[in-house]
């Protein structure tokens, strides 16, 4: 690996940087390697409204609900009411298709 010799400075409050530091070491990382995965990342960073999140959870229960109730149902109009559920989630939470299959791709 190249050796890193160029420096990024980024003046934050005491209370960000308390933050920061305490999820880097939820995520057992150091804080230069947690900021640096976090800018780095193939998965962008997201901030989902509130709403959305409040809709997105109750989505999901809608969907285990859904597949518990549908068992009459032919699998083929299941598996579509499963697709447009899974997209109306992705949407509220600010994901595109592209990046879901990019995931499973992993």
């Amino acid at each position: 690996m190249p050796k890193r010799t160029a420096f990024i400075k980024v003046y934050v409050t005491e209370a960000e940087h308390q933050e920061i530091a305490r999820r880097s070491r939820l995520a057992h990382m150091k804080i230069s390697f947690y900021l640096r995965h976090l800018a780095l990342s193939d998965n962008a960073i997201t901030i989902i409204p509130q709403i959305n999140e409040a809709a997105y959870r109750q989505l999901c229960k809608i969907n285990q609900l859904l597949k518990v109730i549908t068992t009459a149902l032919p699998p083929e109009q299941l598996q579509e009411i499963h697709k447009e559920i899974q997209q109306i989630g992705f949407t509220l939470i600010g994901r595109n298709d592209s990046q879901t299959k990019k995931r499973k791709k992993r």
